[in-house]
């Protein structure tokens, strides 16, 4: 969505399916792999807190006010150049490859920045409810 927001011709059908179909089944391999991972640990009584039902940081920000694009800006100039200009270029739509090959690093080098962001940006936003 975010690569196709400022275009005024909108992908065919076709590329609009295979898009759908790629985002829904990401987002089910998620879910199966949390899922998986709580089986796993249920067992272990210093996690079991942990993984009760609306208690990831997940959970508790999809049921709290929504967060705006503006927000989210602000709170990325908190972050370092190099971690500012990985978001930027995701929310661009650039695959993990042509960042990886923009910055001369690895695919998972990529992936383990973006999941920083986002650790970030989950903490900064849980803090400011409380």
């Amino acid at each position: 969505m975010q690569r196709y927001r400022d275009e005024t011709v909108l992908p065919d059908v076709e590329v609009s399916g295979l898009l759908l179909t790629r985002t829904l089944a990401n987002a089910f391999k998620d879910q199966c792999r949390r899922r998986k991972v709580r089986e796993r640990n249920a067992m272990d009584p210093r996690l079991r807190e942990s993984l009760e039902v609306g208690t990831e940081p997940e959970a508790n920000l999809q049921m709290s006010e929504t967060i705006t694009s503006e927000q989210v800006a602000d709170a990325l100039h908190s972050f370092s150049p190099k971690m500012q200009e990985t978001y930027k270029l995701l929310a661009e739509g650039k695959a993990y490859q042509e960042i990886a090959s923009r910055f001369g690093i690895s695919v998972s080098a990529v992936g383990k920045r973006l999941h920083d962001i986002r650790a970030k940006l989950r903490a900064k936003f849980l803090a400011g409810r409380n």
